[in-house]
């Protein structure tokens, strides 16, 4: 009775975690195009396979290996708006942890799924977003479970990997983890059968599962295109030597985990948790008869997450499970007391309480360095809604310039009547093109807008240096025509008297509306970024002192 009750209330405070972990406003850029194509597909009934979307590269090869996702999103998007879109994602955090926790636990010490998965929802939650990364790493822990359960029955369940891979494969370009997976899974038993002690009718088994799992990714709309799309992006995203991928591409989830630009709290959940999976391993090697399997997943895995910051979540999905496995597997030896047992389940149940209600209320990611926003809808901050208000009502010349991060908000909301200059599909433009359209400061805007000859700019007080916005204003040949803290519109000026657009006073006491008290700190740095580009430095100052003071007192 008391075990049952006590997996029970761990169980609903794990599902509780990764509510909240879902429950977090929508802040990817690339949620907007993946919202708009899908939107298009179902408009016209086709998968697009040429850009139509962007005036830079007009007319390029699309591989579109998310289809059936953006496909997803747009209908979950119909039936219940922004809104929907985040409770889907509680639903898939939800997933992610009922599907991983059929692995290796145990009735009377939860405690060790509590840690391991608790430690999972907190790093996955970091990159789960309005992606396809959402249903990726549902499909990940779905193989991982699979090929667990085949490791311990040995039963024909493993074959459900093949129609699971299927359906990934147009889904998101991360299905190659899948195959992958399956592959290390195979040579494990292949080493041991070699060694006389494996089980040649499971090494058959696990060969036809991989071997037909890499041929169900071939069973997309772009055929042998769509399946070596993910090595593609490999080719274009992979570290460089000169300190990694931001510094190429200007991605910060691209860059290696060792790189500046990645908060060292960030770091801390993935580093524990990666030192536990390898103690569990040693501790369990001599009895644990996946100890190869374990072995090689654990440090493929972990070659990923050094890669790119983006994988750690990958490889918590992965380690996880295998630390409760192993862990488990070594106390069913090691049995600890009644007494111990208890105290450790208590002890667990209240860091995953502790930590589901400092997520709840934002402050988990606040700590580790990155940004959420708990709730529904997306986080204004980051769209140029009112901005892009002021385009769609005006109509100012095209083309437009823009910082990538807004492209695929621009998609959203103006295509077809504005192509834009850039959005997060790297695979569009290419690594160089995708570097050079990168607007870092006056002389890269000079040559921009000699080869595109731009009609309106939209700058972000956000993303956007203040020298830019600055140097900008004083141009002669631009006029100031929109301004608030998420974005600012510029417009070619022509000899038009009056002017059709008349110029933003920018020394006005109403050029932004009064401070709020429910205002967040970015809100409030991204009006002092704006003020200080617009040469208001006083107030700048004024507004500045205002959020250190809040800062200081943790408001």
């Amino acid at each position: 009775m008391w075990n049952r009750l006590t997996l029970g209330v761990s169980s609903l405070a794990l599902l509780l975690l990764a509510v909240s972990s879902g429950l977090q406003k929508i802040r990817s850029p690339d949620y907007w195009w993946h919202l708009r194509i899908g939107n298009w597909i179902a408009e016209t009934g086709t998968i697009p396979t040429t850009d139509v979307f962007t005036y830079t590269v007009p007319g390029a090869t699309y591989i579109d290996a998310h289809w059936l996702f953006q496909l997803g999103l747009a209908a979950v998007h119909f039936v219940g708006s922004h809104e929907g879109v985040v409770v889907a994602k509680a639903v898939h955090a939800v997933a992610l942890v009922a599907i991983l926790a059929t692995v290796g636990g145990r009735r009377d010490r939860p405690f060790i799924t509590l840690i391991s998965l608790g430690l999972m929802i907190l790093i996955s939650g970091e990159r789960l977003l309005a992606r396809p990364e959402a249903p990726s790493f549902v499909l990940l822990a779905s193989i991982v479970a699979l090929l667990e359960r085949g490791e311990r029955r040995n039963d024909a369940w493993v074959y459900a990997i093949i129609p699971l891979q299927l359906l990934w494969a147009n889904v998101h370009g991360l299905f190659a983890v899948g195959v992958a997976l399956c592959g290390i899974y195979s040579t494990a038993e292949a080493l041991r059968t070699l060694r006389g002690q494996g089980d040649a009718a499971k090494l058959r088994r696990l060969a036809t599962v991989t071997f037909f799992a890499a041929l169900a990714c071939l069973v997309n709309p772009n055929f042998i295109d769509g399946a070596i799309y993910p090595f593609e992006q490999l080719g274009m995203i992979a570290p460089t030597g000169n300190g990694g991928t931001t510094i190429k591409y200007g991605v910060s989830e691209l860059v290696p985990v060792w790189h500046p630009r990645v908060p060292m709290g960030m770091l801390v959940l993935p580093a524990l948790l990666g030192l536990s999976c390898a103690a569990s391993l040693v501790l369990n090697w001599r009895t644990n008869r996946s100890r190869e399997a374990h072995a090689l997943a654990f440090l493929a895995f972990l070659f990923l997450a050094l890669q790119a910051s983006r994988n750690l979540a990958l490889f918590a999905i992965v380690a996880a499970p295998l630390l409760v496995r192993n862990a488990n597997e070594w106390m069913d030896r090691h049995p600890p007391s009644k007494i111990g047992r208890r105290s450790a389940n208590a002890v667990a149940l209240v860091l995953i309480l502790a930590a589901t209600f400092d997520v709840a209320r934002g402050s988990f990611h606040a700590r580790i360095g990155t940004i959420h926003d708990p709730g529904l809808g997306y986080m204004e901050i980051y769209v140029t809604e009112g901005a892009v208000d002021w385009i769609e009502r005006e109509q100012p010349p095209a083309p437009i310039a823009h910082h990538m991060w807004y492209g695929g908000y621009l998609n959203w909301r103006l295509y077809p009547d504005y192509e834009v200059m850039v959005d997060g599909r790297l695979e569009i433009y290419g690594s160089e093109l995708f570097q050079s359209l990168r607007i870092t400061g006056p002389q890269a805007f000079q040559r921009l807008d000699a080869e595109y000859g731009f009609g309106t700019v939209l700058l972000s007080p956000v993303l956007d240096p203040p020298q830019l916005i600055a140097w900008l204003h004083r141009r002669e040949e631009w006029r100031l025509v929109y301004a608030d803290a998420t974005g600012v519109v510029f417009v070619r000026a022509d000899s038009d008297e009056p002017p059709r657009w008349p110029e933003v006073d920018v020394a006005a006491p109403d050029l932004l509306p009064g401070l709020d008290s429910t205002m967040s700190i970015a809100h409030r740095k991204a009006r002092i970024r704006l003020l200080l580009g617009l040469g208001r430095q006083q107030r700048a100052e004024a507004e500045a002192r205002a959020v250190s003071e809040l800062e200081s007192t943790g408001s």
